[in-house]
């Protein structure tokens, strides 16, 4: 087969090429180049971001045959070997297939012979948490101590399964998520290489995609180079990925954004009809929604195609849209009949109503809310009085209204004595305030008499009226004394029970009796 696909064709050969992993090539060259090369390394990371490259470039490097140096030469004929895949030195082993102990026993048998031509025998296992743990225990001595002239490159994308016993015996490396920018320059520089003529939506649709994978967006590159005899649009990358198309996707937004719930019915019958899954419209919606929040809080570069999408939705807004989406989707993985839950799910955007910050509220309240209702707020959270008939508050000379010094007087009574008071029909009778009380309410009255209370209730009206104002609590009545409780002896129940008892007992000894006769 004479073609060969992109992520192969263009993998770094050197650690300069590599892009995303500045601190770890930085990191490996100066080693290099101070001659201080461990004899075990792990690299671990996200899968397609370098690892097996950055191995591949290590084995490369200490074993140049013009010197150990941070850029091999790829010239040389070792080099050339590891490009190729045919150096005796350089063995690289899956480890998925080549799980067992008996691999790793066959690796610990060569792995004290000396390298054929090279000056370092490197040994790449790739994916290494897979190994048995009776294969990591046998490999554990040979990592230990390992011959002078052996290197041990391991990669893995879940270190967590590695054993402690290994990760202590190994330098180890991060590997990162390549950025979404560097992905985008790569891609670039390979369509320049290759010929092909690529828009830059495409491309950052691709890069979005691949979610920091390169070798992703390499292979996305290559398909939608076979795809297109010309240009490589968004549109045409969007339908290789199975993905709704943006303007149908844009009109659907724009729909529900205007809370017109016949119109995101109608959109959304007609990119179903086009054979389009309901499931798969609400993730891509999600993306769109996510691209238009970044936009609005300044996070991204705005897409042409999303340019004044939806301007009246806040982030808030948007962030309950994302709510809902996912919520369904999750529910819809759940259930026998996903449609109907997804279809919901869109209406219940359609109808949902903008968002509004607390602030916005308080201050619309505040503004809106004119004196004469504030005043008749303030009127509502006093107690409600019941003023004195008219022949009685002129018999006191009390200063001002009778009802303002009982208002005045009430808010300085504790909480627990106004609790009692509230339940009272206050009227003035001279200096005296008489507490009128319901015979249903005898319990308050009667704990308003007792303690303190009373006293505190004439000490706040005096304040408030400017002389003494003495307290009358009509309704209450003195609690039922306990009726003594009577001598065990002398109680008719007690009598009978031990009456009943003692011819029980009786009986009883007379059955034993009679039984021991028998």
């Amino acid at each position: 087969m004479s073609y060969m696909v992109l992520a192969r064709k263009w993998r770094p050969q050197t650690f300069g090429e590599m892009i995303g992993q500045e601190h770890v090539t930085r990191t490996l060259s100066n080693a290099l180049r101070t001659g201080k090369i461990s004899h075990a390394y792990l690299f671990h990371g996200p899968r397609g971001v370098g690892k097996t490259t950055a191995a591949r470039i290590l084995a490369k490097a200490v074993n140049c045959e013009r010197e150990v140096t941070p850029e091999p030469c790829n010239a040389c004929p070792t080099c050339v070997a590891i490009n190729r895949g045919t150096s005796l030195d350089v063995v690289e082993m899956d480890g998925a297939s080549n799980r067992g102990i008996d691999e790793i026993r066959e690796l610990r048998e060569h792995v004290g012979y000396a390298p054929v031509s090279a000056r370092h025998k490197v040994y790449i296992i790739d994916e290494v948490h897979m190994l048995t743990e009776q294969a990591f225990n046998a490999l554990l001595k040979t990592l230990e101590e390992p011959p002078a002239h052996a290197v041990f490159v391991f990669a893995t994308t879940e270190v967590h399964k590695v054993p402690a016993t290994i990760l202590s015996r190994c330098q180890r490396f991060e590997f990162r998520r390549i950025p979404q920018a560097s992905v985008v320059e790569r891609l670039s520089f390979l369509a320049a290489q290759e010929g092909l003529s690529v828009e830059h939506a495409a491309l950052a649709l691709m890069a979005r995609r691949a979610e920091g994978c390169l070798r992703d967006a390499e292979s996305l590159l290559d398909q939608a180079g076979s795809a297109c005899d010309g240009p490589i649009q968004e549109a045409t990358v969007r339908q290789l990925l199975g993905l709704s198309p943006l303007e149908e996707l844009t009109v659907l937004l724009e729909a529900v954004s205007r809370r017109d719930l016949g119109a995101t019915a109608r959109q959304l019958d007609r990119m179903i009809s086009n054979g389009m899954e309901i499931e798969r419209i609400a993730a891509d919606l999600v993306d769109v929604i996510l691209d238009v929040l970044r936009q609005k809080v300044g996070g991204a570069e705005p897409l042409e195609a999303l340019h004044g999408v939806a301007p009246e939705l806040t982030p808030a807004d948007l962030l309950r849209m994302l709510s809902v989406l996912q919520s369904a989707l999750q529910s819809a993985r759940q259930s026998a009949r996903p449609g109907p839950v997804m279809e919901s799910a869109f209406f219940r955007l359609a109808l949902m109503d903008r968002s509004v910050s607390v602030e916005e509220v308080l201050r619309a309240l505040g503004e809106g809310a004119s004196e004469p209702q504030a005043a008749e707020k303030e009127r509502i959270a006093e107690p409600t009085l019941h003023p004195p008939p008219p022949a009685e508050a002129a018999a006191g000379d009390s200063p001002g209204a009778p009802d303002e010094v009982l208002t005045a007087a009430w808010r300085g009574l504790s909480a627990s004595t106004k609790s009692f008071v509230m339940e009272a029909t206050p009227s003035w009778r001279g200096d005296t305030v008489v507490l009128q009380f319901a015979p249903s309410q005898s319990f308050v009255s009667t704990r308003l008499e007792q303690g303190t209370r009373r006293a505190e209730v004439e000490r706040v009206l005096s304040a408030a009226a400017g002389r003494p104002i003495s307290v009358e609590i009509a309704g209450a009545q003195a609690l039922p004394a306990v009726p003594p409780v009577p001598a065990a002896e002398d109680d008719p129940l007690v009598k009978e029970i031990v009456r009943r008892f003692d011819g029980m007992v009786v009986e009883t000894r007379s059955s034993r009796e009679e039984v021991a006769k028998r």
